[in-house]
């Protein structure tokens, strides 16, 4: 008989982390807050509704054991989850510094 239970396969380890954000999208900045973070793209809360590929910057304020960082990352909407009072925007990844992409990964890992 065939498992009928779906498993979920991400290629990317995921971290659970509220870290203020910023999305800035044809001329409007509006702030949101991460819920979670991978190397390939966060999920956050917004105010805000916004279609699946669109097209945004965004902006996040990262702190780890003592380090910070201001991530910028242009980025596209890949999902999008309607909640009672907000969104949540599953948002990929699609160019930013290698530094920023370091500091993500030391975060996931712990380091």
């Amino acid at each position: 008989m065939q498992n009928l239970k779906h498993k979920e396969s991400r290629q990317f380890s995921r971290k659970s982390i509220k870290w203020p954000a910023i999305i800035k999208h044809s001329g409007n900045i509006f702030r949101v807050t991460t819920l979670n973070i991978s190397e390939a793209g966060v999920l956050v809360e917004s105010p805000i509704k916004l279609r699946i590929g669109q097209q945004v910057s965004l902006m996040i304020k990262g702190h780890h054991n003592g380090d910070k960082m201001t991530i910028y990352a242009k980025s596209q909407i890949k999902h999008v989850v309607v909640k009672l009072y907000n969104f949540q925007l599953g948002i990929e990844f699609i160019e930013m510094s290698k530094a920023a992409r370091t500091f993500i990964a030391k975060f996931i890992e712990g380091l």
